[in-house]
């Protein structure tokens, strides 16, 4: 809930500054990418907010009212928040109680993963992710202002679902995110240039959410060795 919130207040205060606005949005999105290096949950929290901050800039850019479009987004987040606390206490009141098995290893603890994180910013291997989100960014922002009114500031938010903080030989799992989003682009064009109802557009994007967590585990196609 707090990404979402907090890239709407930001977002709020940026839209209206033009290109230093779009700058400073990369800005954060860098200091957010290296805030995302001290764990693994930070690292989903920073790209949470990194999202949500693109998406808020551009929607709001949309609209002469950016104020209640930051007050959906809030609404839509404490929305979300509360159903999945409800549908929380439900599936724990309904199922058996199980003693949950701990994680092998202890957890780090915050003063260990506060040094190794600082330690990591002495290394040109802690700034990789940073660079290469930035670089990306960069580039996409400067696709935006050579051919304005092509909605090109949604490359951004491509750059971020895809960004991997691993960097491998062989880029397969961020080539396939590659493909699988340009399919969902050519197939959410047809699916628009049949003028659909308002409420099947919510239907589509509410199945697809929902079969996100069954199918989230196994979308890669396996690569023989």
């Amino acid at each position: 809930m707090l990404p979402t919130i907090v890239a709407a207040a930001i977002a709020e205060f940026l839209v209206g500054g033009g290109l230093a606005g779009r700058l400073l949005t990369i800005v954060c999105a860098g200091v957010a990418a290296l805030l995302g290096g001290y764990d693994r949950t930070a690292a989903i929290v920073t790209t949470r907010f990194t999202l949500f901050l693109i998406i808020a800039q551009s929607m709001s850019a949309a609209t002469p009212h950016p104020a209640a479009m930051m007050a959906l987004l809030t609404a839509g987040a404490l929305w979300t928040a509360l159903l999945w606390l409800l549908f929380g206490a439900v599936v724990r009141s309904t199922t058996s109680r199980t003693p949950i098995l701990a994680e092998q290893g202890p957890a780090a603890a915050a003063p260990a993963k506060l040094a190794r994180w600082r330690a990591s910013l002495g290394r040109p291997a802690g700034w990789h992710f940073t660079l290469k989100l930035v670089s990306c960014l960069v580039a996409a922002e400067a696709l935006d202002q050579t051919f304005p009114n092509h909605h090109l500031q949604w490359i951004a938010l491509t750059v971020v679902i895809l960004a991997q903080r691993r960097t491998n030989l062989f880029p397969i799992k961020v080539t396939q995110r590659a493909l699988g989003a340009g399919a969902g682009v050519l197939l959410a064009g047809l699916c628009l240039a049949a003028h659909p109802s308002a409420w099947t557009l919510t239907g589509c994007i509410g199945l697809i959410a929902g079969t996100r967590p069954l199918l989230k585990s196994r979308h890669y196609v396996p690569i023989p060795r």
